[in-house]
């Protein structure tokens, strides 16, 4: 005869779940105990909650109470995880005045989080997103990085921002499949995208640099960046064979664009795996290392090799025809030889040329289509 098996719907201490069961059969503590192999002390124990129950104790109980060990361990897991809930809730109740360090109305505004109407869920919230268990640990993460210390200005706030940009990225980086990273096709995949900025629409250019990237290994992610940051572009190691580059779009033309994402790539090929890279143009020229010289020489070169540069610097008067054939030339759009000649102080800010600098940004209605450009 098959045997009936008591599964009852209960979460709560199991103790109480014991004594319940204890009742129905009608038997004692003392008689459950001794059919069990228990001391009547454990078993008083047990009920009362002093002490927890351990598989052992639930194999013992099984055959007696008619309730499967598995349950009642379960059952144990989720008190146990319940009351650790609620004692870290009670912990972070302290701690609640660090929602206002973090964006967190842009993060619910952008869809990333789920907003929530405690202050203690609100922080819980974010220290989901930011993967966390404590604001001094999420604090302690973001100081080891030294990019971060040298990117925010007021600390607290904006390394804060900050993380929630990379963090973003980061997010955004894992639904993108990539091969495993090969630094000589990356190498390759750099001297596609150079070409592709000639294409008329950078747009469609990025689209396609992004699934040359990922062949790869490195994944190319664009997220806007959150109030209160400066940060055109940032590259890290995801892991020993993934790798991330991540755009703003702060700027509104497509030269500095270029120049970032080049730039970043340069920190992958030549620096540690271990630092993450913050492009803050802001920055004082005291305050950029010499990672960051050696990044910006890397892209100014690859994007116009050297001698290219020397003939252009040579030009006596710039006009747009003359662009448009050392563009050819050269084989980069135009609108990045004229950003580099104005970097350099060759050509004045103010010019007829800036109508080669294509416009591009989250305020085009595309980029919120396409799906590699990650806008949540």
């Amino acid at each position: 005869m098959a045997r009936n098996e008591f599964f009852p719907i209960y979460v709560g201490n199991i103790g109480l779940l014991i004594d319940e069961r204890i009742s129905e059969l009608g038997l004692s503590q003392g008689d459950v105990a001794k059919r069990a192999g228990l001391s009547q002390k454990t078993m008083s124990q047990l009920v009362n909650g002093h002490i927890r129950l351990t598989p052992p104790m639930a194999a013992k109980l099984e055959n007696v109470l008619g309730i499967e060990s598995e349950y009642l361990l379960r059952i144990q897991a989720e008190y146990d995880a319940s009351a650790e809930r609620a004692k870290k809730r009670k912990e972070l109740s302290t701690e609640v005045a660090w929602v206002k360090v973090c964006p967190y109305s842009e993060l619910v505004n952008r869809g990333i989080i789920l907003g929530a109407s405690s202050s203690v869920d609100r922080l819980l919230q974010l220290l989901r997103f930011y993967e966390c268990d404590t604001p001094s640990a999420c604090m302690n993460s973001w100081q080891a990085k030294p990019s971060m210390l040298r990117a925010a200005r007021a600390w607290d706030s904006e390394a804060a921002h900050l993380a929630a940009w990379l963090k973003v990225g980061e997010l955004a980086a894992r639904e993108l499949a990539c091969q495993s990273y090969d630094k000589v096709a990356f190498r390759q995949a750099l001297v596609e995208a150079r070409t592709l900025s000639l294409k008329e629409d950078p747009i469609i250019a990025l689209q396609a640099i992004q699934d040359e990237f990922a062949s790869a290994g490195v994944a190319l992610a664009f997220v806007k960046q959150f109030k209160g940051t400066r940060c055109s572009g940032a590259s890290q190691w995801l892991t020993p064979d993934k790798a991330l580059i991540l755009l703003s779009f702060r700027y509104k033309t497509d030269d500095q664009l270029w120049f970032t994402l080049f730039h970043e790539a340069g920190h992958l090929l030549n620096d540690s795996k271990k630092e993450t890279y913050l492009e803050n143009s802001d920055a004082s020229c005291d305050s950029i290392d010499e990672s960051e010289r050696q990044a910006d020489k890397f892209a100014s070169d690859f994007l116009i090799e050297p001698l290219d540069y020397e003939r252009l610097i040579g030009i006596e008067r710039y006009t747009r025809s003359k662009i448009v054939e050392e563009s050819r030339k050269i084989g980069v759009a135009p609108g990045i030889i004229v950003g580099r000649l104005q970097h350099d102080s060759v050509l004045p800010w103010q010019t007829g040329l800036n109508r080669f600098k294509r416009k591009l940004g989250w305020d085009d209605p595309r980029a919120e289509a396409l799906g590699y450009v990650v806008s949540v």
